[in-house]
């Protein structure tokens, strides 16, 4: 019986000594005005968490030296060294820069199959001044009537004839 309580003990004071080799990282993540940041992510090797609503977090951590990359959307990355003291909290703060990222153009078409932007067939034509000034318009489909190979029927363009042409849905060469 003295050893079962002698084992138990012992169990306890290696796990109570175990749990003593870590300390905790806690902290907000907010942008330059204060702002918090909801969701913003951070990474400390392979462990990560995400910031609550009010932009807090909090991970433990083993003691030692640890590089913390600090990631959100629309915000430029930040990369801070930290130092994690067994059985203590530290505390780091982090604020985010805003970046803008300029997009690629996003093209919108219907067909079996894609194609750059470059490459689609459009039908084109210029209506000079001199159309404009000749004409007594008052609405712009008349002036398009004017257009060699266009033709206006029930309001819809009809370009280059019939063909292909769908009642309330135009016509697209």
């Amino acid at each position: 019986m003295k050893s079962f309580f002698f084992t138990l003990t012992l169990s306890f004071l290696t796990i109570s000594f175990l749990t003593a080799q870590t300390g905790i990282l806690t902290g907000t993540i907010t942008d330059t005005d204060g702002e918090p940041l909801p969701a913003a992510t951070l990474q400390v090797q392979d462990n990560g968490v995400f910031t609550d609503m009010d932009g807090v977090y909090s991970m433990e951590l083993e003691a030692g030296d640890y590089e913390v990359v600090c990631t959100f959307i629309g915000y430029s990355s930040k990369r801070v060294k930290v130092t994690i003291v067994a059985g203590q909290t530290t505390t780091l703060n982090i604020s985010l820069a805003e970046t803008a990222t300029l997009l690629n153009t996003a093209t919108v078409t219907s067909g079996k199959f894609e194609k750059p932007l470059g490459e689609v067939t459009v039908s084109l034509e210029v209506i000079k001044p001199a159309l404009l000034e000749s004409t007594n318009a008052t609405a712009v489909d008349q002036v398009l009537e004017k257009i060699p190979g266009v033709n206006i029927i029930d309001g819809q363009a009809n370009i280059r004839g019939g063909s292909g042409f769908s009642y309330g849905a135009g016509s697209r060469v």
